[in-house]
């Protein structure tokens, strides 16, 4: 970048670390970027109930037609 010069060897550190977070079944069988539309749900009523009264429908969080197909996952 012209203002903030990047340093490879911290990005590719940084990196790295990022890519152990999809070291999990969740990505392993359902690829990156999908979300349990039961944990949305629940995450949603927490939300609306203890913190933020929510005005919109839970179904406008979230939308897997934007996923990928097929789904990226991640080889480890």
């Amino acid at each position: 970048s012209e203002y903030h010069p990047i340093n490879k060897v911290d990005y590719l550190g940084n990196l790295k670390v990022c890519m152990e977070f999809f070291k999990t079944d969740r990505y392993k069988n359902y690829g990156i970027g999908y979300i349990d539309p039961q944990r949305i749900r629940e995450t949603y009523s927490l939300v609306d109930q203890y913190q933020q009264k929510l005005s919109f429908p839970v179904e406008d969080c979230f939308d897997a037609s934007f996923l990928p197909s097929p789904m990226y996952k991640y080889n480890f």
